[in-house]
């Protein structure tokens, strides 16, 4: 997975040689490369709040180990929500390894004045999307059913946010879809940061 991941970012590195500094990303100090990186960071621990509690459930019914844990002591909530705990650690564990190999090996022009104020973004981007991922393993839980919500949201957000792209290159209507997006105000409030 890391070599999967890490590859993508060499070819956003080479992308970012090749575009240069484009016009439309003057007001985040005009390098794709860290803009980009940025976005493939952040993406990794709000994927990872959204769908992991999902697919967490939707194993354990399929393993049989579900049953097991709902007759235990603690609350449907509670096994819902822990299940997904070391997926998201995973995700902010690739937040810090694409920052740290995207500035220290591949040079990208981060300012780490603001790493506070972007944590506590990234904090609360993923609590927007945790309660997002908790509905769907709810869905998931109930319907004993693969999960659409997170796979939807998933897609949404990605083109909606502004991952890969600043948000003023989309028409307005879409521009105007994507402040619904919890992602789309994550990843600027932790460009601006």
């Amino acid at each position: 997975q890391m070599f999967g991941r890490l590859s993508t970012l060499l070819v956003f590195f080479f992308l970012g040689v090749a575009v240069g500094s484009p016009a439309s990303l003057s007001s985040y100090g005009g390098d794709y490369f860290s803009f980009a990186l940025v976005g493939l960071a952040l993406a990794e621990p709000a994927w990872a709040a959204l769908s992991v509690p999902a697919l967490k459930v939707r194993q354990a019914q399929i393993e049989g180990t579900l049953e097991a844990l709902l007759v235990g002591p603690s609350s449907p909530w509670v096994i819902v929500a822990l299940n997904g705990t070391g997926g998201v650690l995973m995700g902010w564990f690739r937040l810090v390894l694409f920052i740290a190999v995207g500035a220290l090996a591949l040079g990208a022009n981060l300012s780490f004045s603001g790493v506070g104020l972007a944590l506590v973004a990234v904090l609360l981007l993923v609590i927007a999307q945790g309660a997002i991922g908790l509905i769907a393993a709810s869905v998931t839980l109930a319907f004993k059913r693969g999960d659409p919500i997170a796979g939807v949201t998933h897609v949404v957000s990605g083109l909606l946010a502004g991952l890969l792209y600043p948000l003023s290159v989309l028409p307005d209507w879409m521009q105007s879809l994507a402040n619904v997006v919890p992602l789309t105000h994550g990843l600027e409030a932790c460009r601006v940061a």
